[in-house]
């Protein structure tokens, strides 16, 4: 007979309801299991939790502080370098139940190997005149063993403080029984602790994205506005690795940003215009997604046997989304509310909604389709396909993208082209008044070379704010 496996999550070890940790904006980790979520530091500047209202000061605070001790420091092994070591040296954090690391509760350290790397590649962006504190955030891009998972580490062990705040405030609401005492300007106070005496660390919903399974390159070409000469080196590093059909390497990776200034001053403003979507807006396009397919079924061709029956297949689909949207108000689950206005979410929201949906559709109608989502550095976003010859590849992209006509011009031909696909479409969510892009897109597909070669579909979805928001 099988013994049905135990898990125990936070609420129950807490015995408090599911919905009451949701409610409050907790995550409900599943305790002694990693859930392969991070957090991300971007999402600070967003969260919803009064106890992280400066979390994002408190980091920026740190790195500039190893930022002054590397351009105090004579030579390697002095007090400012080996102070600047100490800063970038963290220990394992107990109490963690996100990332990746099996059958554990705690996070990653950084010991002094690692650190010592840091802390080099750090002088040498000094060195480079770059002295933003968030250099040390896109380290993950180019330095090995350092991943979105020790760099969320990393944060917690910089956030404790306000992480204990948390703790203090949620014991005294939830009236948690299983506790301990930490000593604050002199005064005890109660936190919520496991039975080992290890206190929780309760995690905002809202910081937590997933853990990416390869380091995200694509998030850099889709937020930088690069100028020629790094476009073209860029674009030489993904066009090798979709020839070779690997991930891009992060060796090349950093010696490209790190040849020059303005490469690397670059990469900083992408990662600062990039904001990813957290757990919440995760499972928020999850069950958005599936209620909308139940709610308006639709019948599909079951068996397309030619190219021109699979792109109706994803006509009709795009089609359902295209009404989602338009129609019933999905909409206003594209923005996030930032300090009392609207910002539109990474387009990975509109990507991960479109998927839930077709896929939805897909199953629901017995369609023997393969569809992959996002599937990896250099990969179309989405792809359907029916045996080894039926292709078509569809890119989302919001109107607000940078790279939105370099992409229909340039990215889509050559993802077609690894993909070894005849068909794709270019899917616009406009989130913004502008049209501009837009019409040099329809008017690219106008004189697109043919008459063999067919030019990739455009679909424009209107997805603008409206006079009210419901969700938001």
């Amino acid at each position: 007979m099988l013994r049905r496996l135990k898990v125990k999550t936070l609420s129950k070890y807490l015995s408090v309801p599911h919905r009451e940790l949701r409610r409050l904006g907790i995550f409900n980790a599943i305790i002694d299991r990693d859930s392969r979520l991070c957090i991300d530091p971007q999402l600070l500047f967003s969260t919803q939790i009064p106890e992280l209202k400066n979390a994002r000061q408190r980091i920026d605070e740190h790195f500039t502080t190893v930022i002054r001790l590397i351009k105090a420091s004579k030579h390697k092994d002095d007090l400012a370098w080996r102070e600047a070591l100490r800063r970038l040296t963290f220990k394992e954090e107990r109490g963690v139940a996100i990332g990746v690391s099996a059958k554990k509760r705690d996070g990653n350290g950084i010991g002094p190997i690692l650190a010592e790397r840091l802390l080099e590649t750090g002088a040498e962006l000094v060195g480079l005149g770059i002295e933003d504190p968030t250099l040390f955030e896109v380290l993950p891009l180019f330095e090995e063993d350092f991943g979105a998972d020790r760099l969320s580490d990393m944060a917690i062990s910089l956030l404790i403080p306000n992480l204990e705040d948390l703790n203090v405030r949620l014991t005294q609401q939830l009236r948690l029984q299983q506790k301990g005492v930490i000593i604050r300007n002199g005064r005890p106070l109660e936190v919520a602790t496991y039975r080992d005496g290890t206190i929780i660390k309760f995690l905002p919903i809202d910081i937590l994205r997933p853990v990416p399974i390869a380091t995200d390159f694509e998030s850099i070409d889709n937020a930088a506005e690069f100028n020629e000469e790094l476009r073209e080196s860029w674009n030489s590093i993904l066009h090798a690795a979709w020839k070779r059909k690997t991930e891009v390497h992060k060796t090349d990776v950093r010696k490209l940003f790190l040849s020059k200034r303005a490469f690397f001053e670059s990469l900083l403003n992408a990662y600062r215009q990039h904001e990813d979507i957290s757990e919440q807006e995760t499972n928020d396009a999850l069950d958005a997604g599936k209620k909308f397919v139940s709610d308006n079924p639709v019948s599909l061709r079951k068996d397309p046997r030619s190219q021109d029956e699979l792109r109706d297949v994803v006509h009709a689909i795009v089609a359902q989304f295209k009404k989602c949207i338009e129609v019933n108000g999905l909409w206003n689950h594209l923005y996030r509310n930032v300090n009392g206005s609207l910002k539109p979410l990474h387009e990975r929201y509109s990507q991960l909604l479109f998927f839930v949906i077709a896929d939805s559709y897909c199953t629901a109608n017995d369609l023997d389709l393969s569809r992959e989502p996002n599937a990896g550095s250099g990969s179309v976003d989405f792809k359907v396909s029916r045996g080894k010859t039926l292709r078509y590849l569809l890119e989302i992209k919001l109107s607000s993208h940078k790279a939105l006509v370099h992409g229909y011009e340039s990215q889509l031909p050559l993802y077609q082209e690894s993909e070894e696909s005849d068909e794709a479409g270019l899917l616009v969510v406009r989130v913004n008044h502008s049209m501009s892009r837009i019409n040099q897109i329809l008017a690219l597909q106008k004189r697109y070379p043919g008459p063999d070669e067919r030019a990739p579909d455009v679909y424009v979805i209107d997805g603008r704010i409206r006079a009210t928001a419901s969700k938001i």
